[in-house]
């Protein structure tokens, strides 16, 4: 079957390694490699059913698969930033968990990502771009677990997320945040 999508990012290196199993509802890869060898043989499935793979790498290169829906854990791998674009259109990207060593998610990284329903972002992002997130339309829930210290665009959630994170009454900042699905208008929890 022939890759869907394709999304790098690279901090030291490319690695080698493999999965190591299980572990956490989910399996664990060691390389980009090794996922992309195990997506290509699992069977189709759907948004309820999403795979759950954690991946502990220093670059990541990875493909989607035909109707294969994922929730990618990232924790304990060390990439520091997504790219332009990174993983937009990644229409069967579920959910997403971002290591701590992340700090910037540039211009576009997730947008059109229409299956996304919620995503953490770390402290250690300072930066979140132009429409790093828009028209994330399944996206219900964002918490933001820092402050940002370099920027924040307003363009890059749709409706009134960024603006409510950083100035509405003073209630902004660190929490979660969620809306109605194809709601523009977002409220702290």
């Amino acid at each position: 079957m022939t890759p869907q999508k394709r999304s790098t990012a690279r901090s030291d290196g490319k690695g080698e390694g493999k999965e190591t199993g299980s572990g956490g509802g989910g399996r664990i890869f060691t390389s980009s490699n090794a996922f992309n060898e195990w997506l290509s043989k699992q069977p189709d499935n759907t948004p309820s059913t999403a795979y759950t793979v954690r991946l502990s790498v220093d670059y990541l290169d990875i493909y989607l698969y035909g109707t294969k829906y994922i929730i990618l854990d990232l924790v304990g791998s060390t990439i520091t930033s997504f790219g332009w674009a990174q993983f937009s259109g990644w229409t069967n990207l579920v959910g997403i968990i971002i290591t701590a060593s992340v700090t910037t998610i540039q211009d576009e990284a997730f947008n059109y990502c229409f299956g996304l329903t919620s995503i953490i972002i770390p402290a250690s992002v300072t930066s979140i771009g132009r429409s790093a997130f828009e028209h994330c339309t399944s996206l219900t829930s964002v918490t933001f677990q820092g402050i940002f210290q370099q920027y924040l665009s307003m363009g890059a959630f749709d409706g009134d997320l960024a603006r409510k994170y950083s100035f509405e009454n003073g209630e902004g900042g660190v929490g979660t945040y969620t809306r109605p699905s194809g709601s523009n208008t977002w409220t702290k929890q």
